[in-house]
């Protein structure tokens, strides 16, 4: 199964007013979620935005994750490339198990501790 990618938009910097825009984002802080399908890699950053152009300005409480997204542009390849580094490591460490070299003999077990005794009281002989 091939790694899948997506964002993950967490917080957007708002200014109030910027000339005769009202509530104008500045910056989007965001994640780039990669998965294998049982492992995931992060990838987190922000995006400085320039002041939008009023001609195509989407009001604040209008935006969508899809518009947000769209602004981040595509997922350059070097982070592509950092998430599959990172998920081909969890795949290698989710099968690899720890052994000692073998030259060093194996720990030696301790002596079997003896089973304790049990004393039963002693019965007296009653007349």
């Amino acid at each position: 199964m091939p790694n899948t990618y997506r964002h993950t938009i967490h917080d957007l910097h708002v200014l109030p007013a910027a000339g005769p825009l009202a509530e104008v984002v500045t910056r989007v802080n965001y994640s780039i979620v990669g998965s294998d399908g049982e492992r995931t890699a992060v990838f987190s950053g922000y995006a400085d935005l320039t002041t939008p152009d009023p001609a195509t300005f989407t009001p604040f409480a209008e935006l969508t994750e899809a518009d947000v997204v769209a602004w981040l542009g595509p997922i350059p390849p070097h982070v592509i490339e950092a998430l599959d580094a990172s998920l081909a490591i969890q795949q290698r460490a989710a099968v690899a198990t720890t052994m000692a070299p073998p030259w060093v003999p194996p720990p030696s077990m301790p002596p079997a501790m003896p089973a304790p005794e049990v004393s039963t009281p002693a019965q007296e002989n009653t007349p």
